[in-house]
C-alpha cells in the first residue's frame, strides 16, 4: 500500500500499489492529486488526521483523466429478505389450482378461489413494497385464483338459477295437483246431492274454520300470528352469498306477518312458508280472491330472501320475528283476499285462515 498526505489539505490517504502515478480525486477537498511511486510517510499516525480510510484508485481509459479515489470500508451487511411475500403467493397459487379441480362445486370452489384470490393480492403488495421480492408467485396466485373466482362464481349463479327453478317447478305442479283434488272433491259434491223427501246423511268430516278479518290476530297452540302489512310493489331482496341488496324486478303482493311464542317455557322451531323446501315438506300459503282465482306464491334463488324476513328461526318463549310470503299481483278492483297458511310451519296440523280486505293493500 501506498500511503501519502494530500498536498492541498493534508487529508491522509492510502491506495494500492497499482495505482502508483495516477492522478485522482481527494477524498476531503476534491483536489487533482498525483498518487506517488511510493509511501511518503511511513507511519499513518504521523498523519494529520488520526485514522485514515483505505482508498481505491479506479483506473480511467486515459492519462489525463482523473479516476475517482474511494475509501475502501470494510462493512459487513446482513441482508435478511422476507419471506412473507413468497409464501402469500405460493400459498395463493395452491389454493388456484386446487379451486380449478373443486370450482364445479356450489360455494366451496368460490370459497377457496376468493381465499386464494386475496392472498395473492396481500403477496402482490407486499412485493411491490420490498421491490419485487417473491412478485412472480402473487401474480401467479392470484391471476390463477381469479380465472378460478370467475368459473366458480358463475357455476354457482347457473346452480341457483337451475335450484330455484326446480323449487318452482314443484311448487306449480303441487299447486296444479291441489287444484284438480279440490275441483274433484266439488264434483263429487254436485253428483252426491241428496234427492227431495230425502235426509241427508250426516258426515262426521271436520269443518274448516271460519276466515277471520286480517286486523285481529290468530292463534294456534303458543303461536300466535298477526298480519302487519299487505303491500304491492317491488320486494327488497338480499343476496347473503355476494352479501349484496337488490330487489325484484317484477311488482309483487307481500304480506308481512309477525310470529310470536306465547309459551312461557315451550321453544318454537319454525320453518317459514317461504323457504326453498316448504312446498316438501307440505309447508304451503294459498291466497285466492272474491273471483276464485288463485295466485301462485313466489320463491327467489337460493342465496336471495325478502330483506328483513326469517323464513326459518328458532322463537323462545316471549319473543318474536318478522317473516313475509309474496305471491303474484291480485287483479284491479279485488274485494278481498284470502290466505291460508299451513299450521304445519310451526308444528301444528290447524291451518291459520286470513281475510285481507282490498282496502288494507298498499301500492308503494
Amino acid at each position: 500500500m501506498i500511503r501519502f498526505e494530500c498536498p492541498h489539505c493534508g487529508n491522509g490517504m492510502k491506495v494500492k500499489d497499482e495505482a502508483a502515478g495516477r492522478k485522482g480525486k481527494c477524498t476531503k477537498c476534491g483536489e487533482s492529486v498525483r498518487v506517488p511511486n511510493e509511501s511518503t510517510v511511513t507511519d499513518p499516525h504521523e498523519l494529520q488526521v488520526p485514522a485514515a480510510p483505505e482508498l481505491v484508485v479506479v483506473a480511467a481509459p486515459r492519462e489525463d483523466s482523473f479516476p475517482a479515489i474511494a475509501p475502501v470500508a470494510n462493512v459487513q451487511v446482513n441482508v435478511q429478505q422476507s419471506k412473507a411475500s413468497h409464501s402469500l403467493g405460493i400459498a395463493s397459487l395452491v389454493l388456484g389450482i386446487l379451486s380449478l379441480f373443486v370450482c364445479w362445486l356450489p360455494f366451496i370452489g368460490t370459497s377457496l378461489a376468493g381465499l386464494g384470490f386475496l392472498l395473492g393480492a396481500s403477496g402482490l403488495v407486499m412485493a411491490v413494497l420490498r421491490k419485487g421480492t417473491g412478485i412472480g408467485y402473487s401474480i401467479a396466485g392470484t391471476a390463477v385464483s381469479g380465472v378460478a373466482l370467475l368459473i366458480g362464481g358463475i357455476w354457482t349463479v347457473a346452480f341457483s338459477g337451475a335450484v330455484a327453478e326446480a323449487d318452482r317447478a314443484i311448487t306449480q305442479a303441487g299447486q296444479a295437483v291441489q287444484d284438480a283434488a279440490e275441483k274433484s272433491k266439488q264434483s263429487d259434491t254436485s253428483s252426491n246431492k241428496t234427492p227431495v223427501g230425502h235426509k241427508k246423511p250426516t258426515s262426521n268430516k271436520k269443518k274448516p274454520p271460519p276466515w277471520r278479518p286480517a286486523n285481529v290476530a290468530q292463534q294456534v297452540g303458543n303461536v300466535r300470528v298477526s298480519i302487519e302489512n299487505v303491500i304491492v310493489g317491488t320486494v327488497p331482496l338480499f343476496n347473503s352469498i355476494l352479501d349484496r341488496k337488490s330487489e325484484s324486478k317484477d311488482k309483487l303482493l307481500t304480506v308481512w306477518l309477525k310470529i310470536e311464542n306465547v309459551s312461557n317455557r315451550k321453544k318454537i322451531d319454525y320453518s317459514g312458508w317461504m323457504d326453498q323446501f316448504a312446498s316438501l315438506r307440505d309447508i304451503d300459503a294459498t291466497l285466492t280472491d272474491d273471483a276464485d282465482n288463485r295466485y301462485r306464491s313466489v320463491r327467489f334463488s337460493a342465496t336471495s330472501a325478502v330483506e328483513g324476513a326469517k323464513a326459518n328461526s328458532s322463537i323462545y318463549p316471549g319473543k318474536s320475528i318478522k317473516d313475509a310470503v309474496v305471491f303474484e299481483l291480485p287483479v284491479k278492483g279485488v274485494k278481498f283476499l284470502r290466505l291460508k297458511l299451513s299450521g304445519r310451519a310451526f308444528g301444528s296440523k290447524d291451518d291459520l285462515r286470513f281475510e285481507i280486505p282490498g282496502s288494507m293493500i298498499q301500492k308503494q
